[in-house]
């Protein structure tokens, strides 16, 4: 493209032989594109839409029926995105930027042509072995691959797949840092260096971590999905490089000392040159904030695993079973499948049933009191994206800790393990698993089962051979990898040595039984950095005074606990069975942090609230509470089935819970209240006493009634079908005058446990202006709003529904 200038260009070829040949020249009077050849010059105003130009390494298109479809396409099958058939079995795509998810399919997606993941990574410039028949899609990360052309061949119906790199360095506006700066993630751009004004010059700002030997290694990319590789040519680079130049098309790499770089690399010479940024302690980071300790079993361990095939496969769940069966043990374990999905998936089931009409993922968390939930994340989320794998613990954690019965049960995350086949990187890939895995635990405070480290293991002393026996495909276990993990949570949960186990399936031989416990044991010992061990009481916290790049520096660390146990100098705080709540202060100079740790007690009951049961066949229910009565002489009056009231002391506009609210109201009453009536919950009637209403008085003093709120429980009792279109209609009667000058709301909420409430919104608020007096009425009800409106939400199958009335002054 030339830019309008009135300028001319003079053009000179090659032919191909080193010899030079003139060409025409172009005056440039528009914004154009120019097609030119040796013999003429010709102005295109849309590039899209010219076809004079061939390229000769190219051959002509012929149409496959098969397509890339993915996001990329909104998984339709287009014309833009169908391979030419080039013969010989290979299809191939020229010039695409590929992003997000997809597969390799025909037009109908049959079964003839339908291909998918594999459950490893795709990169660039590596021939990609595809899975016929599979929902799983093949994922691009959160970067995008720049492909020359992408390969897809097959042959006697194995294919393969392979995304060549762009090499073009032509229009490049970055290149990427990659190494132990940002985990070898090869879609990770937080290394980006971003052209200069100087022209082939990159420069930007990297953050180099320490890798095992002390150094941090690393090389560059032009693109992401490691395309266009620059590294250190002939070996890699050893000790502290902070100049140099690289090689392109190599994959060695080099190694700088730990630290904060301004890195500069000139993609015409090779050369590179970091400068060191001096740090400054910014921070003190403690983990786990907060930390939740179970030293105590209950008598019967409930177990909920919210899994897919790791554990689905063999059914470790009916394995464990039998475990803790023959041990003795009061235990089971429930499973809840969803195959080849990450936790997130489990999370979008909502809130009732799943669509297969089971109960989804959160309606069984608060289904039953569980003593411990296994959370299994998808196979390699948690080693390709760290921190989508942290938001999703973090999400599950914090819904069980609110929602289940028992909000202190213990959280399991099984680690994950390499998939087989690509062994070179299978070490590499299993540190990254157990590093990143630790890394979740230890910030979250939730418990490890190292499952992964046995599959190491294995590898260690038996290599490629001996481990692939514990794998019936490329990723999935055979039985007596699956009784080794079974060993392993049986382990965890209890605290004991998984070699004293005595019963293993009957299809499972003696010696891949015993030696099957031995690598178990051998796992759970080597994992000594568990952050919370809960058979053990304790929690490990950590501490790193870091600097304004998040490096971690040397300082001098000083920590000390509130009580409830002891603190070692590693920082391992250990119960001394003393429930509460206990603070682990931490120093280092002039910074502080914290670490909660709060010892409790499994919940093992769960009380079943009456409720009002609506279902398709029963869509409405009314209630005018005139079956209450007046109270008689003592004015307490019984609430009706499945209605409770409260009264909250702290602060107005507080909900309470349904399950610590009263049955019953404080006194009776409505004609004629004096203006010292008593503040509290109040059964308000008429002078027969037949016309009745509940609610509240409330007052400004401190420590008496600051609001009271009214609830009801609903539950839909179909198994298949949610209630839409929820339609409340209620009467807001007023049986007493107010003079505060804010006025008075009351306030509609809703929520799925009874305690934790979202507003209903402005539909469902009534406002009472103030009254000029504090006095009651001779005629009630004094003043009446009438409310009617659709609920901004849905009663999903088998669910409960919780509403509040919320009645308070209209500002504190």
């Amino acid at each position: 493209e030339i830019d309008k200038d009135g300028s001319s260009v003079a053009l000179t070829f090659s032919d191909g032989a080193s010899n030079q040949v003139a060409g025409p020249t172009i005056t440039a009077d528009k914004d154009y594109y120019y097609c030119v050849t040796a013999d003429e010059v010709t102005a295109i105003s849309d590039p899209t839409t010219y076809t004079g130009w061939v390229d000769p390494d190219r051959k002509p298109f012929v149409a496959s029926g098969i397509y890339l479809r993915g996001e990329v396409t909104s998984w339709n099958a287009i014309d833009e995105w169908q391979f030419s058939d080039e013969g010989n079995g290979v299809y191939v795509l020229y010039d695409k930027t590929l992003t997000g998810n997809f597969k390799v399919a025909d037009a109908s997606w049959s079964s003839a042509c339908n291909y998918g993941s594999n459950g490893t990574a795709i990169t660039m410039g590596a021939p990609y072995s595809l899975v016929s028949g599979t929902n799983d899609n093949i994922s691009c990360g959160t970067g995008s691959f720049v492909c020359a052309r992408i390969v897809l061949t097959i042959v006697n119906g194995n294919a393969t797949l392979l995304l060549e790199p762009n090499e073009d360095a032509t229009g490049l506006t970055s290149v990427y840092v990659m190494g132990d700066n940002n985990g070898w993630n090869y879609m990770d751009a937080s290394g980006e260096l971003a052209l200069t004004e100087t022209p082939g010059v990159f420069s930007g700002q990297v953050t180099f971590l320490q890798g095992t030997d002390g150094y941090s290694h690393w090389m560059i990319y032009q693109r992401l999905g490691m395309a266009g590789a620059w590294g250190a040519g002939d070996a890699d680079l050893t000790g502290n490089n902070t100049a140099g130049t690289l090689v392109k098309g190599t994959t060695t790499t080099v190694s700088t000392a730990p630290g904060t770089y301004v890195v500069t690399f000139n993609i015409v010479t090779g050369e590179y040159l970091l400068t060191q940024i001096e740090s400054q302690p910014v921070d003190l980071i403690v983990k786990p904030a907060t930390a939740l300790l179970v030293p105590t079993l209950p008598e019967q361990v409930k177990v909920l695993s919210l899994n897919n095939s790791l554990i689905y496969y063999n059914d470790q769940d009916a394995v464990f079973n039998g475990i803790a069966s023959a041990m003795g043990k009061d235990a089971v374990w429930t499973k809840h499948t969803l195959l080849g999905k990450s936790l997130n998936t489990h999370w979008q089931e909502g809130d009732g049933m799943a669509e297969d009409g089971t109960p989804g993922a959160k309606m069984l968390v608060r289904s039953q009191p569980w003593s411990h939930i296994i959370l299994q994340e998808q196979s390699s989320l948690p080693r390709t994206d760290i921190e989508t794998f942290r938001a999703n613990v973090k999400r599950w954690r914090d819904y069980i800790r609110e929602y289940c019965p028992n909000p202190n049960a213990v959280i399991i995350v099984p680690v994950n393990w390499a998939y087989s086949g690509d062994w070179s990187s299978y070490t590499t890939f299993n540190t990254t698993f157990m590093t990143n895995f630790l890394d979740v635990a230890s910030d979250l405070g939730v418990t490890l089962c190292p499952v992964g480290l046995a599959y190491q293991d294995v590898y260690d002393r038996e290599g490629s051979e001996g481990t692939q026996t514990w794998f019936l495909d490329d990723r999935h276990p055979t039985l007596k990898a699956t009784y080794m993990a079974a060993c392993m949570e049986y382990s965890t949960i209890f605290g004991v040595d998984a070699n004293t186990i005595n019963w293993a399936p009957a299809d499972l031989s003696s010696s891949d039984a015993e030696a099957m416990r031995g690598y178990a044991s051998r796992a759970m010992t080597a994992l000594a950095t568990n952050p919370v061990v809960h058979t053990a009481g304790t929690v490990r916290v950590s501490a790193t005074l870091v600097d304004q790049f998040g490096m971690p520096l040397n300082g001098e660390i000083n920590a000390n606990v509130s009580g409830g146990g002891t603190l070692d100098d590693n920082l391992v705080f250990t119960s001394d069975g003393t429930e509460g709540e206990f603070t682990v202060t931490v120093t280092s100079g002039s910074f502080t942090g914290t670490s909660v740790i709060t010892v409790a007690a499994p919940v093992t009951t769960m009380v079943v609230y009456p409720a009002i049961e609506l279902s398709s066949a029963k869509l409405s229910h009314s209630e005018n509470f005139d079956a209450m009565g007046d109270g008689g002489e003592t004015g307490v009056a019984a609430m009706p089935t499945a209605w409770r009231i409260d009264r909250q002391v702290a602060n107005p506009r507080v909900l309470g819970r349904y399950d610590q609210a009263d049955d019953n109201t404080m006194y009776s009453g409505g004609v004629n209240l004096p203006s010292n009536a008593k503040n509290g919950t109040w059964n308000f009637g008429n002078t027969a006493g037949t016309d009745r209403a509940v609610g509240g008085i409330t007052t400004g003093v401190a420590n008496a009634t600051r609001c009271v709120n009214v609830y009801a429980h609903l539950l839909n009792v179909d198994s298949r079908k949610p209630i839409q279109d929820i339609v409340v209609s209620y009467d807001v009667e007023k049986y007493r005058k107010g003079s505060n000058a804010a006025g008075f709301d009351v306030q509609l909420y809703y929520s799925i446990d009874g305690r934790n409430w979202t507003s209903a919104g402005s539909d469902f608020l009534t406002h009472f202006d103030p009254d000029s007096e504090t006095a009651g009425y001779a005629d009630v009800p004094g003043e009446t709003a009438e409310v009617s409106a659709v609920l901004p939400t849905t009663m999903a199958a088998g669910c409960d529904l919780y509403l509040a009335w919320n009645i308070t002054l209209a500002a504190n």
